[in-house]
């Protein structure tokens, strides 16, 4: 008898791992990389094979953009960024949750355990009657084998899921700290504007001095007078709006790094000479280098295994059942029963009619596939607008930042002659204030035209996908 238990034991036993093995020839094979692209894009053999926007060279990206600037304040900040912000946070958690999923997919395809114990009692309401008492322990062994690939078909889309949520978080974490870079080169600018409109307001009090100096000598009215103290006046507005607009962006700061936004965070405003054009690549590189677009081509991967999972949802499965134990007690003694016992068998179920529920999941998951496959080809194709965007408009504001500067030096120099025409009494108030405008706007513009091609220089490393260190 125990020779013949162990023969059907082991013959379960060699039979289940067979069935495990073909179970897992059936899991399905994703589509290509190449292949999605095809699929996803209208006129895939469209993509250039460089760059359109602005002369860059096609060398590899930079490896460690943030260290381009040359501001170690700027790197401290991004650290406590990228480790305190909370919504940053809340993405490695739901990285957390899809790796959960996964592990707990990946379980579905092997073997469920359970242990049992009961007890039990009995006895009679007569006087005298008989009682007794009986209690089993026993293992059961479940499991369902994948025949058609579906449960490996979910444990692949939970992996591409999980996958995903990688890459968006890793996308996040390069967006954030583009971000707080930006946020921190805008602080940087205003402090320089702040600083800027200080000695505006000095160089029109100097002005207004001098002028009613003449206006007490009798060579200019009050109306000369009146004009230079609006200059004065318009100057500390232009301070007082600065200031708040500096402070609003320094509490950002404080706020992007996890911290009560006290506004009392200092920004360094030295950076290095960035006018030179940034290694961009290949177009083609950028499908491969960019985490979001290989998240949106994994959610793809996800939709064409779910996908699978439905169909196979359409066919016939297998239960194998298995189980053993012990039994012990009184009643059993009476009854002269054997405590110990074991059961094995299968369980084959296909569905016949569920009134259109599976093909319409079916349909769905088709569905859903398409549109996955649709996000993908327009995510692509917003990166590629994305690198071009930054890219022309690097050479843009490049060639402006030129002619600021220019424009800088020459108002300047026609500022200084005019007032030495205004001491001597060869030139009017009037254009002389005009000239002062003139300088204050082009320096103005001149402070953030530099800081709009260093915020023009994240987002191109940004759009390019490039890494960097800490």
């Amino acid at each position: 008898m125990k020779l013949r238990k162990s023969s059907i034991l082991s013959s379960l036993v060699a039979g289940g791992f067979t069935m495990l093995a073909f179970s897992g020839c059936q899991t399905p094979t994703p589509p290509t990389s190449q292949s999605i692209t095809q699929a996803a894009l209208v006129d895939s053999a469209g993509i250039p094979s460089n760059w359109q926007g602005g002369d860059q060279p096609s060398v590899p990206v930079a490896t460690d953009w943030l260290r381009t600037f040359d501001d170690p304040a700027l790197e401290i900040y991004i650290a406590t960024v990228l480790d305190q912000n909370r919504s940053l946070e809340a993405l490695a958690q739901q990285v957390e949750a899809a790796a959960a999923v996964a592990r707990q997919a990946g379980g579905a395809v092997f073997p469920n355990l359970a242990a049992t114990g009961e007890g039990l009692t009995t006895g009679s309401f007569e006087s005298g009657g008989e009682s007794g008492s009986i209690g089993s322990m026993s293992a059961a062994l479940s499991w369902e084998v994948d025949l058609w690939g579906r449960l490996g078909a979910l444990r692949g889309a939970a992996k591409a899921a999980h996958a995903a949520a990688e890459l968006d978080y890793a996308h996040a974490r390069l967006a954030l700290a583009g971000f707080a870079t930006q946020a921190w080169l805008t602080a940087a600018e205003l402090h320089q504007l702040r600083d800027y409109a200080v000695e505006v307001i000095a160089v029109q009090e100097r002005t207004q001095r001098l002028v009613q100096d003449k206006v007490e000598l009798g060579t200019q009215t009050e109306k000369e007078e009146m004009l230079a103290l609006a200059n004065v006046s318009s100057a500390r507005s232009n301070l007082a709006r600065t200031e708040r607009a500096l402070h609003t962006s320094l509490r950002l700061l404080d706020v992007l790094a996890g911290r009560y936004p006290d506004g009392q965070i200092g920004v360094s405003t030295h950076h290095s000479d960035l006018s030179a054009p940034v290694p961009a690549g290949l177009p083609s590189a950028l499908l491969e280098r960019r985490a979001d677009l290989v998240g949106a081509r994994a959610r793809v991967e996800a939709a064409f295994f779910l996908k699978h999972e439905a169909s196979a949802a359409r066919l016939p499965s297998l239960l194998l059942t298995a189980q053993a134990g012990h039994s012990s007690g009184e009643l059993l003694e009476l009854l002269n029963t054997e405590d110990g016992f074991w059961t094995a068998g299968g369980s084959l179920t296909a569905p016949l009619f569920s009134f259109g529920q599976l093909k319409e999941q079916v349909n769905i998951r088709t569905a859903e596939q398409a549109a996955a496959l649709a996000a993908y080809g327009e995510a692509v194709l917003q990166a590629f607008s994305e690198v071009e965007n930054a890219l022309s408009d690097g050479a843009f504001l490049r060639e402006e930042l030129g002619h600021l500067e220019a424009l800088h030096a020459q108002l300047a120099r026609a500022r200084e002659l005019s007032e030495v025409q205004y001491e001597a009494g060869d030139l009017d108030l009037l254009s002389v204030l005009q000239l002062q405008q003139q300088v204050i706007a082009a320096q103005t513009n001149l402070i953030s035209g530099r800081y709009e091609l260093l915020r023009n220089r994240v987002d191109l490393h940004v759009s390019l996908g490039g890494n960097f260190t800490l």
